[in-house]
């Protein structure tokens, strides 16, 4: 099976979405997080991800990690998908 890359935050969203429900805080926050571009509230809603049963933290995790390394973006500026 092919993997299906992520680069638009808005997938990332949707698939969020699917994991934690419409109505979720921390959804909440990521999106406006992402869509400011605010590293606080990113990072405010990542550090939230403790209040959460094991379960869904790993889910979360995951698949935000997937979306990074994925993301054609994060290596033409040396993030993450760029490292060796």
């Amino acid at each position: 099976m092919a993997e299906t890359r992520m680069d638009d935050p808005e997938a990332l969203m949707d698939r969020l979405e699917g994991l934690l429900g419409r109505n979720s805080l921390l959804l909440w926050r990521l999106k406006q997080g992402l869509r400011t571009g605010s590293e606080t509230l990113v990072t405010t809603a990542m550090e939230s991800l403790r209040l959460y049963p094991t379960t869904v933290r790993s889910e979360v995790e995951d698949e935000v990690l997937r979306w990074l390394l994925a993301s054609p973006g994060r290596a033409a500026e040396g993030g993450l998908a760029g490292a060796d």
